[in-house]
């Protein structure tokens, strides 16, 4: 492979984290606690069904946006169908350490709001850190 083309790569896979974290209501650094099952109703019987679950998350640092004072805990929903709707969001178990790029949404199943990590560069390992927070720091500011 030419190196070209791994620049191209970097600088696609730098542009897209940089979207993601830009648009994200906040992104956090720590490690996840225990994963448990989200009692619902499905909308409607399909093969397409998310299976929601929800992973704690022991917060390390916050590096955008803000959670209540004091809370150290995040609670992410995530599906954990591999259907083809499903496979590219991030699965999570106890024990992964990394980045979170979390932005809150409605989930229709589940009748609230929770923050979600929906596309594939929403997690970030424990590798990345540096990079997330490169990014974060050159953030353009936010227009009130």
């Amino acid at each position: 492979m030419k190196e070209g083309s791994c620049n191209i790569r970097e600088a696609v896979f730098r542009q897209t984290l940089t979207e993601r974290i830009d648009g994200s209501e906040i992104v956090i650094f720590g490690k996840t606690d225990q994963v448990s099952d989200l009692a619902y109703t499905p909308r409607f019987m399909s093969e397409h069904e998310p299976d929601w679950k929800r992973v704690s998350i022991n917060v390390d640092s916050v590096e955008l946006g803000k959670l209540a004072d004091g809370n150290k805990t995040v609670h992410v929903v995530f599906p954990a169908s591999m259907d083809v709707a499903w496979f590219q969001s991030p699965k999570f178990t106890a024990g992964q350490e990394g980045a979170w790029i979390l932005r809150k949404e409605k989930i229709r199943e589940l009748k609230t709001e929770a923050y979600t990590a929906l596309h594939p560069m929403d997690f970030q390992g424990k590798d990345s850190q540096k990079l997330v927070r490169d990014i974060i720091k050159n953030l353009p500011p936010k227009k009130s």
